[in-house]
């Protein structure tokens, strides 16, 4: 005979919305952790390739991961789960560009000017990757003639719906024409990235340098 004794399981006696609530944090929570776990092996990889622009796809590979974890640990501790506000995201996204993006500037800066824009996490997620391979193209190819330049972030509201979104520098600027800056890989992300959210890039001159504007959609303002 098989006495099977009732499982007193706490966690059934929550209401179902905190439940869910608790559930969603620790799913944000473990995969930023294995998202983190991928991004570090990746770096301690890329310490052991000799050649330059394998370890820059590698390191440029890091980053991404590590833009797409940055949103979900801000989830892990959002009070809601269906809106990410970007400023602090991007924030915390512009600190570990840094050391990655800096020794490129010649002194320059890398500058976050955020203003308030609460959006859904895809999109936070999709901006997150355009910042960065915005800013790493930058760093790669602005100030690549040794002049010194900072790089900007700013995000405005544009209407009720909708966000702005630009990553500037003053640099080298757009010799071979805005095309050029869209056809490597890098470019292509950008567009993806875009397209998936709905969002519109444009690159304009900068005089000197770059300007890259995305409109995106975002919540109303409360």
């Amino acid at each position: 005979m098989i006495y099977e004794r009732p499982v007193d399981n706490c966690m059934s006696k929550l209401p179902m919305p905190l439940f869910a609530s608790e559930a969603n944090a620790e799913s944000h929570h473990r995969i930023a952790n294995s998202l983190q776990l991928v991004a570090s092996m990746i770096s301690l990889e890329s310490t052991q390739i000799h050649d330059d622009r394998a370890r820059q796809s590698l390191k440029m590979a890091g980053v991404r991961i590590q833009a797409i974890a940055g949103v979900h640990r801000r989830l892990y501790s959002a009070p809601e789960v269906d809106c990410l506000d970007l400023a602090s995201y991007l924030t915390s996204l512009t600190e570990e560009l840094g050391p990655l993006c800096l020794p490129s500037l010649n002194s320059g800066k890398l500058v976050a000017d955020l203003r308030p824009v609460t959006v859904r996490p895809e999109t936070a997620t999709s901006l997150g990757l355009i910042v960065a391979e915005a800013v790493v193209n930058a760093c790669k190819y602005a100030y690549s003639d040794g002049r010194r330049g900072d790089i900007v972030i700013q995000v405005t509201r544009a209407t009720a719906d909708h966000g702005r979104l630009s990553i500037s520098d003053t640099g080298r600027g757009m010799p071979a024409g805005a095309r050029a800056l869209t056809s490597g890989f890098g470019g292509r992300v950008i567009d993806l990235a875009a397209e998936r959210i709905g969002a519109s890039i444009c690159y304009e001159d900068n005089r000197p340098g770059t300007r890259l504007v995305v409109q995106f959609p975002a919540h109303p303002p409360i």
